[in-house]
């Protein structure tokens, strides 16, 4: 019995052994099985994986090849001292007229060396070097292959790379051009036509007027904005005017002949009157009206004839040249033979530019700066020019020239105009001369004279009485409103003569007017006057200026805002923020007063050399009225804008505008005097 049982057990355990071993066995095919699945899944989405990535990379090729901006993808040299080409799409290709085989691997520099004066250059190596994404705004370029206006923008890759996108935004620039001169031109016709335009409300009061309509009504125009007819014409033509009025109200446009009688006489217009809309509905009344007097009674109907245009063309006092886009002479006045001594066949077909025997040298080189800048279609302000007779005698003359343009906005030249100023140059001459030598002389005996006042004050030299401290008080502030009045004379010199001297660094705007309030607390407590300083919530960029005449600018006008604002309730203040005229980036400072207010009567000479309003004189009798002019001969020489806006007996405020780009550099004899 126990034989048989180690029997079975034996028997047992076999098979039991065998049951273990089949099903490891069993276990492992599966696991076999288990990996050649996974191998063939795994290979399976490899296989999509590498096609997804080559779909990708195909569709970043399509899309960075077929989008219609331009990239140029860069990478660094030097530590950003150049940057070279590593991918070009063909949006490039086509706005640089280059292809991508001719730039990659060679530095932007040797590809593109204008990129320097562009400015881009220094936008890669700035991103480069910050990592900070910059825009380029719209901008001229130009190269031995293209010429066109670029909107760049740039940005840093984390590999490091600098990729540029860029579009060519000539099109755009244009119709810009087109639109200005088409404005430009609407201007100029309303401006100058003798034809009265004016625009009314439906209550009938008057909102524009022209020129050639404030001299037909006999009124000015500030007079005639905002009144009814009842209150410039009389009664009975005022009825007339009603009438028609009441027309264009009712939607009829009215094209009449009636007579009116104007400063004590009667005249005959010809009126077109037309309804404003605004949508569907009726907003005003706008027209034409054109003094028919002397053509009822002469039956002079060809007002407009060439015969017209000949006699007043040649009848002007002032050299008159029509000139076309390529500076061609097609016409030239009367007024021209008179001058020169030239007959008017001499001008004609020969280059305006060229005419080395009637201009100066100089001369020409300003004219066909001008010229060019006026074909960019930049306003040029009137400016001096020499003339040069047959007899040799030689004429200051002061140019003006108006660009003629088509209603498409297409220009087929210029008329340029040409007024002598001789004589008033030379007195102007004379005087800045005078002005100039005198103040010089003065600055030394002012100057000494300060010192001995100071040597007194501090009573080295033996102690003063009361009576002798009021007198050396009385003289210090008398001598020191000497020494700024020959100042203000030396600075308008120097400005006249264009010696001022330009020396531009990079300057914080907020913490020059903090130095400048500063400076002007003895004054401003003088006035009883507080002056507040609204700075910005976010520092404003650097601009690129001579601090010395932007200061003087900013104090000018809080100076002359502390003269004239005074008492309790005396506050003047000053506040700075970016702005943008014509896609520049410009600095507004604004300073702003409840002081006596400029009436209108003379706001219009409000920067005039020695120029005084009433008010001012009577205000504070010791002023100069040099402050605001030498202010806005300096910011025109920073290429910035000075204006104002003014209510009597309200206050004023002043804006000062300034390019942050700033101006180039420039040498001169003398710098500004500091006015203190």
């Amino acid at each position: 019995m126990p034989k048989k049982k180690k029997e079975r057990e034996s028997t047992s355990k076999k098979l039991y052994l065998q049951t273990e071993i089949e099903e490891r066995l069993e276990i492992s095919e599966i696991e076999r099985e288990f990996l050649r699945q996974a191998n063939t899944q795994l290979n399976r989405v490899t296989k999509e994986l590498e096609e997804a990535r080559y779909n990708l990379e195909k569709r970043y090729k399509a899309l960075f090849n077929e989008m219609s901006s331009a990239v140029a993808v860069y990478e660094a040299v030097e530590d950003g001292k150049d940057f070279i080409f590593k991918e070009f799409n063909k949006a490039g290709e086509k706005i640089d007229k280059i292809k991508k085989p001719e730039v990659i691997g060679k530095k932007v520099t040797t590809v593109f060396p204008d990129v320097i004066e562009f400015g881009l250059f220094k936008v890669l190596q700035r991103v480069y070097k910050t990592g900070k994404p910059e825009r380029l705004p719209v901008k001229h370029y130009q190269n031995n292959l293209v010429q066109s206006w670029r909107d760049n923008y740039v940005c840093k890759l984390p590999s490091g790379e600098i990729v540029m996108i860029y579009d060519d935004r000539t099109k755009e620039k244009r119709a810009e051009e087109k639109i200005l001169a088409s404005e430009t031109k609407l201007k100029i016709i309303t401006q100058n036509v003798k034809d009265a335009i004016f625009s009314k409300d439906i209550e009938g009061r008057y909102t524009f007027v022209n020129p050639a309509a404030a001299k037909m009504i006999g009124f000015s125009e500030q007079k005639i904005l905002g009144k009814k007819a009842e209150e410039l014409f009389s009664k009975k033509d005022s009825q007339k005017i009603k009438q028609i009025d009441s027309q264009n109200l009712e939607g009829k446009m009215v094209d009449e002949i009636r007579s009116l009688v104007i400063q004590g006489e009667e005249h005959i217009l010809r009126t077109i009157q037309v309804p404003l809309y605004d949508g569907k509905k009726i907003v005003g009344i706008t027209g034409v009206a054109r003094d028919i007097t002397k053509e009822q009674k002469n039956e002079q109907a060809l007002m407009e004839s060439e015969q017209k245009y000949r006699m007043i063309f040649n009848s002007t006092l002032s050299v008159n040249v029509y000139v076309d886009d390529k500076g061609k002479v097609l016409d030239v006045n009367q007024r021209v033979e008179k001058v020169t001594g030239y007959p008017a066949s001499y001008f004609i077909g020969k280059k305006f530019l060229s005419l080395g025997n009637v201009f100066s040298k100089k001369s020409l080189v300003l004219m066909g700066k001008n010229f060019v800048l006026r074909f960019a279609g930049k306003q040029i302000d009137p400016y001096n020019v020499e003339m040069i007779a047959k007899d040799g005698s030689k004429y200051i003359y002061r140019l003006h020239a108006v660009r003629l343009c088509g209603p498409k906005g297409k220009c087929s030249g210029e008329l340029v105009v040409l007024y002598d100023v001789t004589r008033e140059t030379e007195i102007d001459k004379i005087k800045t001369e005078f002005v100039s030598i005198a103040s010089h002389q003065l600055r030394t005996p002012l100057t000494a004279m300060r010192l001995f006042i100071e040597m007194l004050e501090d009573q080295k030299i033996g102690t003063l009485n009361p009576k002798q401290q009021e007198y050396l008080t009385n003289l210090e502030i008398s001598t020191k409103r000497m020494i700024r009045l020959v100042n203000d004379l030396l600075n308008a010199s120097r400005l006249e003569t264009g010696r001022i001297s330009i020396t531009p660094s990079k300057m914080q705007v907020e913490k020059m007017i903090d130095s400048i309030i500063k400076e002007l607390i003895p004054i401003s407590k003088e006035h009883q006057c507080r002056v507040d300083f609204q700075k910005p919530k976010k520092a404003l960029p650097l601009i690129h200026v001579d601090t010395d005449l932007v200061v003087q600018i900013v104090k000018n006008v809080l100076m002359n805002a502390l003269h004239y604002s005074s008492g309790k309730e005396c506050q003047i203040k000053v506040s700075v923020e970016k702005k943008k005229r014509k896609n520049e980036d410009m600095i507004e400072i604004r300073v702003k007063d409840n002081g006596i207010g400029i009436p209108k009567s003379a706001q219009s000479h409000i920067f005039t050399k020695f120029f005084r309003a009433d008010n001012a004189i009577k205000t504070k009798t010791e002023g100069t009225g040099l402050g605001l002019y030498v202010a806005k001969m300096i910011t025109d020489l920073c290429e910035g804008e000075i204006a104002f806006e003014s209510t009597l007996g309200l206050g004023t405020t002043f804006y000062i505008s300034l390019p942050v780009k700033g101006v180039e550099a420039r040498k001169g004899e003398a710098e500004i005097s500091k006015v203190s």
